[in-house]
């Protein structure tokens, strides 16, 4: 019995919510909503095991989501031969600048021994020394040499640098800067792009490295202020990788590279340490993708 018709089966016979059906069957609660028509699209998760899900859509596989640590998971991925086309790294790191605030309230942090192990792993699931790694980190002033620690393990792990761009962060009125919990303008984040080879080729798009955007708004008690504007993520996926290629994000969050890749028909490749997040962000996410 398919889980349309388990879940069919259980309405038909008596009224019960979304989480009942869940609780009671173990189907995951996006897949339930799709069933009944409600806020999904396409697609069915599937838990492979524990922390794995793979989102299928007509047949193939298309988002495959890790709930786990990065800095572990990334070198059993590297040793289990599995390839990926780019790379979106932007790490729960930890400087002057940003303590007390954001990032060590909600998440957990990683050192740079720790990311150390992220880029070295990656520097082996790359498919060639043409493949792209986007890097997003802090320019802040106060915090820049702790910062260092952290990008040179990029260049460590075998990577050159393309070229530098940044993302600056605006207000909802999209021309004033964003403010940090001073009051003062946030320093821009670097966006930088990297290769084995020093060597980048356009795919679907032109290259573009500098944003000035819209901050996107925190949604839900488990919603990220680090997340990036989806117009930002969209641009790297296109310009970064084909079509039925994959796009690997080790820091997922709430899941926007995951979701731009799979919308713009690419695999995708994600892993995040918060089960809560995976589910509440990532899975209904790619589910409406």
């Amino acid at each position: 019995m398919t889980q349309e018709d388990i879940v069919r089966n259980i309405v038909a016979n008596t009224a019960r919510s979304i989480k009942d059906i869940a609780d009671e069957t173990g189907i995951l609660t996006p897949n339930i909503r799709r069933i009944l028509g409600v806020g999904t699209k396409t697609g069915t998760f599937f838990r492979l095991e524990r922390g794995v899900y793979i989102l299928n859509k007509n047949g193939n596989d298309v988002a495959v989501v890790h709930t786990a640590d990065a800095v572990t998971k990334l070198p059993e991925l590297a040793a289990a031969g599995v390839k990926v086309n780019m790379v979106i790294l932007d790490p729960p790191y930890t400087t002057p600048a940003i303590v007390g605030r954001n990032r060590p309230q909600k998440f957990k942090t990683i050192t740079p021994e720790q990311f150390s192990a992220v880029t070295n792993a990656i520097a082996q699931m790359i498919a060639d020394d043409d493949s792209p790694v986007y890097y997003i980190c802090s320019t802040a002033p106060y915090g820049a040499r702790e910062m260092e620690k952290y990008t040179v393990q990029i260049y460590n792990a075998g990577f050159k640098l393309v070229a530098v761009g940044r993302y600056v962060k605006l207000q909802k009125d999209g021309t004033s800067r964003a403010l940090n919990p001073k009051g003062k303008p946030t320093s821009p984040e670097a966006v930088m792009l990297f290769t084995k080879s020093g060597y980048f080729a356009e795919k679907d798009m032109p290259r573009k490295l500098t944003f000035h955007l819209v901050r996107p708004p925190v949604t839900g008690k488990y919603g990220r202020q680090t997340k990036k504007p989806d117009e930002m993520i969209r641009s790297f996926v296109l310009q970064g990788s084909l079509k039925g290629q994959t796009v690997c994000d080790p820091f997922a969050g709430t899941g926007g590279t995951l979701i731009q890749a799979v919308r713009h028909g690419r695999r995708a490749l994600g892993i995040e340490i918060d089960d809560i997040t995976m589910r509440q962000f990532i899975i209904a996410g790619l589910m409406e993708s």
